[in-house]
């Protein structure tokens, strides 16, 4: 089960949401989500459902079996 960050990506673009803002609205840092999306295999399940969450998706949706 890995994070799917192109389709993730997709949706940032889609709303025009910035990685700064997606590190607000989740309230982590905006260095932490350069890092899940460079190294995406070490993104735990809690954070892929804040991410998930800050853009009103299921969690399940962002995964890629």
């Amino acid at each position: 089960m890995r994070f799917n960050t192109e389709k993730y990506q997709k949706e940032l673009d889609r709303i025009g949401l910035s990685y700064a803002d997606l590190a607000e609205r989740i309230g982590i840092k905006r260095q932490t989500i350069y890092q899940c999306f460079k190294y995406p295999e070490s993104m735990t399940f809690k954070t892929i459902t804040k991410l998930a969450k800050a853009l009103d998706m299921d969690p399940k949706d962002l995964l890629i079996s």
